[in-house]
């Protein structure tokens, strides 16, 4: 079974049919983002700031407005403190802006490197899609949402991976959303020098300094 890409041909002609006939394009780009389906209902208006990362909310609503200096956002802080479900809801507002003119990606880092490694025996005769070079994920979408970067263990191969889509990233303009349980120290001693140069280049570091909600 062929999964839909974001960014497909095909998922556009919907837009412009949805468009067209009165419909609400933005919701259809969401419905393709390849969200996890925990995070599907998640909107900003729903999110109270928790005491100490009141200023990456503020920079969320400036950035889904195109109001914001830098084209991305990074995220930093522990596990359970929100910035996953801040960033999705950033992604949405933004869709909504701009009327879900571009496709947008949500991307489990994790996962999304263990099935590149499951690409590498692909054959056209497999019962699978065929892989996508990782760059492809920001070269296609507009905005992508990049969760749970580092985490994990950092081969040589993965902080390579990590390179290529933030190279591509910067080459074509895209928005970024990254989000990370590492710390700075940790971001520099586990990727590339070239690779961190371009996360600084592009994204706004802001840290979430409140607990962790799955504790709560």
């Amino acid at each position: 079974m062929t999964t839909l890409s974001p960014s497909s041909p095909f998922i556009a002609g919907l837009v412009r049919h949805r468009v067209k006939n009165g419909g609400e394009p933005a919701a259809l780009r969401m419905q393709y983002a390849e969200l996890p389906a925990a995070l599907r209902s998640v909107r900003r208006e729903l999110l109270n700031p928790p005491a100490g990362s009141e200023d990456a909310y503020e920079a969320a609503d400036a950035w889904s407005r195109d109001d914001y200096p830098k084209k991305g956002l990074l995220f930093l802080g522990g596990p359970g403190t929100g910035k996953t479900t801040l960033a999705v809801a950033a992604m949405r507002a933004w869709v909504e802006h701009n009327q879900g003119v571009e496709p947008v990606r949500f991307w489990d880092a994790p996962a999304g490197l263990e099935k590149v490694k499951r690409g590498f025996n692909w054959t056209p005769d497999s019962n699978q899609d065929e892989p996508e070079p990782v760059e492809k994920l920001a070269a296609d979408n507009a905005v992508l949402l990049i969760d749970d970067l580092g985490q994990g263990k950092v081969s040589d191969w993965v902080a390579s991976q990590f390179f290529l889509i933030l190279n591509a990233a910067t080459q074509n303009g895209t928005r970024l959303l990254i989000t990370t349980n590492k710390t700075p120290s940790e971001l520099e001693d586990n990727l590339v020098p070239a690779a961190v140069s371009r996360i600084y280049g592009l994204c706004q570091p802001l840290i979430f300094r409140n607990g962790d909600f799955r504790r709560l």
